[in-house]
């Protein structure tokens, strides 16, 4: 095997294992001392929301397939996994050209994302509740941003009582048969 492909396969087993611990410790991320507020961006593809100015406001990205590509930036964290509503492990579909999307769900119908330019590769998938959990109680979840292409409306669900800690919800919504 040729030494990039053990050191990717390596690095994606380390992620693998920081997730793990992740869901197992929730509530245990150690955040820099001074933020106050945290920005949760699910799905964020190449492009997550960047961090506010104010020295005291971070974003967690997660972004399974594409993470890799996003800029680093100060008080930005990516972690490449997908949210869903349950813990597993499952394959996700690359789409585009640019393989900018990825998505949970069999490509169908007319969805802008219908053509598949790669195999489905596995993905770690944790829970909402989990990724909300994880945050420690001292600083707000200022906003809750989803992008999960079809997957949104079950994750939030799933976090139950634990939306209420979020201030502010911005969320993908699709409603089949509409124009």
């Amino acid at each position: 095997r040729s030494q990039s492909t053990m050191g990717s396969r390596r690095a994606r087993m380390r992620e693998l294992a920081w997730l793990l611990l992740l869901r197992d410790a929730a509530g245990m991320i150690a955040l820099p001392a001074n933020t106050s507020r945290v920005i949760l961006n699910i799905g964020s593809h190449v492009t997550p929301i960047r961090p506010p100015d104010d020295g005291s406001t971070i974003v967690i990205a997660f972004e399974p397939v594409v993470g890799c590509r996003i800029k680093p930036r100060p008080r930005l964290y990516v972690v490449h996994a997908a949210v869903a509503a349950d813990t597993s492990l499952s394959t996700m579909g690359v789409y585009h050209a640019n393989q900018g999307s990825s998505s949970l769900s069999p490509a169908y119908g007319s969805m802008d994302f219908a053509h598949q330019v790669q195999p489905s590769i596995i993905v770690p998938v944790l829970p909402m509740r989990t990724v909300i959990a994880s945050i420690p109680v001292e600083s707000e979840i200022w906003l809750l941003k989803t992008d999960m292409q079809g997957w949104d409306y079950a994750a939030l669900v799933g976090a139950g009582e634990l939306l209420r800690r979020v201030h502010y919800i911005r969320s993908e919504c699709w409603l089949p048969n509409t124009p």
